[in-house]
């Protein structure tokens, strides 16, 4: 296959699992390819860009959107400041920037011969007729979130219409897409993340300052976003684990992320008196040695696309629980094999894993050998070959 020119888009670059899974992406096709990879930020977010030093140097990074005059809104947002200005901002900001995000997008899809649109937002400003090979990646459960919004789904669906591919992360979701919009079959296509091994456990052997990590913990590496997650639930069953079996010595549980339900979470740690035993760590931006030291990785959510953090515990070798949410944790846990899986928002289930696990050394032993043969689905080789073979033909 002939160079390409390729430019991946993404709405903001802060710290969420779709930005994370696009790094890896970036470095991947790097180190395998020699195509010439780009980076448009749709607005740019300042500091709260955290991931740019996990890029490789030499890609061109620029912003689509970067006048403080349009950006200062959506900066002070990330920091639930100024909800004051949201009016102004959709009736005159909000029209300067889709206006230069469409006349822009028209020309890179001129200069370039790949374009991808890595979050599924700019459907509204892509051009239908241009040279170069359009794709989405779309990381979400359709159903769920028809559920949600059937008028914003269907609208995001008519904009899929102007790709050329639609990369679905789960064999779930893709056929959800299908059963959503079945005038799209043809264009869907299913790409598993890709994680890079190596460099997790390089990073996962890095020191750490922190003396919280020399304690017995339990981990949980998401966002504080309860609309998509779902740490209620969580916390019941790890108050649920200590209430049932109060004669066992169970490890602390850890939080590592950042979002706008820290406050209301907070509240409920300590409606349950376990601020000593539930502890938010904020924002990590190497969360791997904490993942490698951590007895037991848990993921409660309501809903996902594919998510990254069960993958990187794979690749840690590490015992996972996880809700059995639409879509891929099955998909990534083989069904239950590799990690168990609890139906979502059942607490008593989830407080039962945990015990299992946390005192069962065969079930461990157990889940640790599936994941040495089942994790070889997710290496960065096969999604990148999967994903080059879309654009092959780009002129």
């Amino acid at each position: 296959m002939s160079k390409k020119k390729v430019l991946f888009l993404i709405s903001r670059f802060l710290d969420g699992g779709i930005d994370t899974v696009l790094v890896e992406y970036i470095n991947n096709l790097c180190r395998l390819t020699d195509d010439e990879i780009s980076l448009g930020i749709g607005i740019d977010m300042k500091e709260h860009e955290v991931y740019n030093e996990r890029l490789p140097e030499g890609i061109d990074v620029f912003h689509v959107i970067d006048a403080p005059f349009l950006t200062w809104y959506k900066q002070q947002r990330i920091k639930n400041k100024s909800k004051w200005f949201g009016v102004f901002d959709e009736m005159f900001p909000n029209l300067i920037r889709r206006a230069i995000t469409k006349k822009r997008l028209k020309e890179y899809c001129e200069k370039y011969d790949v374009v991808i649109d890595f979050d599924s937002t700019f459907g509204a400003a892509m051009p239908e007729d241009c040279s170069a090979k359009k794709i989405c990646f779309f990381h979400f459960s359709f159903a769920k979130e028809m559920q949600r919004s059937q008028r914003h789904l269907k609208r995001r669906i008519s904009y899929m219409q102007k790709y050329d591919n639609i990369v679905t992360l789960s064999d779930a979701m893709l056929e959800e897409g299908k059963q959503v919009a079945p005038e799209l079959s043809d264009k869907f296509v299913r790409i598993y993340n890709a994680i890079n091994p190596d460099i997790i456990r390089k990073k996962a052997e890095e020191s750490v300052s922190d003396s919280r990590i020399e304690e017995r913990f339990m981990l949980a590496v998401e966002r504080l976003e309860e609309s998509q997650k779902d740490f209620k639930t969580l916390f019941d069953a790890y108050a649920t684990l200590l209430k049932n079996y109060s004669g066992e010595n169970f490890p602390h549980l850890y939080i590592i992320g950042k979002g706008k339900s820290r406050k209301a979470l907070e509240q409920h740690i300590h409606s349950l008196g376990l601020d000593n035993r539930i502890i938010l760590l904020g924002f990590i931006e190497n969360p791997f040695p904490w993942m490698r030291r951590a007895e037991v990785i848990v993921h409660s959510s309501k809903f996902e696309g594919l998510p990254t953090v069960l993958i990187e515990a794979l690749m840690l070798d590490k015992p996972i629980i996880s809700s059995d949410c639409p879509t891929g944790p099955s998909e990534i846990l083989k069904d239950g094999e590799a990690g168990l899986l609890v139906p979502v928002g059942d607490v008593c289930h989830f407080a039962d894993c945990m015990y299992h696990v946390l005192t069962n050394r065969l079930l461990r032993e157990g889940l640790i050998d599936n994941i040495l043969i089942h994790k070889e689905l997710f290496m960065p080789e096969k999604s990148v070959a999967s994903l080059r073979e879309l654009y092959a033909n780009s002129n």
